[in-house]
């Protein structure tokens, strides 16, 4: 039985998948669309209550910078485009 505090663990360990559509080749990039997702599902579902605006400004900001990676990554491959 998972405790009630950690069951965004479970989820993100066991539930969640990962369907990779397009080959990235990138280690990094990987990295980075898994720390968005995680730290996106932290903010909407498991810490949506305890969070303040400067923590959720700094997530929101780790979310932006690392998805414009991945956008730009995404655009300067011509095998993915």
């Amino acid at each position: 039985m998972v405790s009630p505090h950690m069951r965004h663990r479970d989820f993100l360990q066991n539930k969640a998948k990962f369907k990779q559509i397009v080959k990235l080749e990138s280690p990094l990039v990987l990295n980075q669309i898994h720390l968005v997702y995680r730290l996106n599902y932290l903010k909407d579902t498991a810490i949506a209550r305890f969070i303040d605006d400067s923590v959720l400004q700094n997530i929101n900001s780790l979310v932006y910078l690392n998805s414009s990676d991945i956008v730009n990554y995404v655009f300067q491959n011509k095998v993915i485009l």
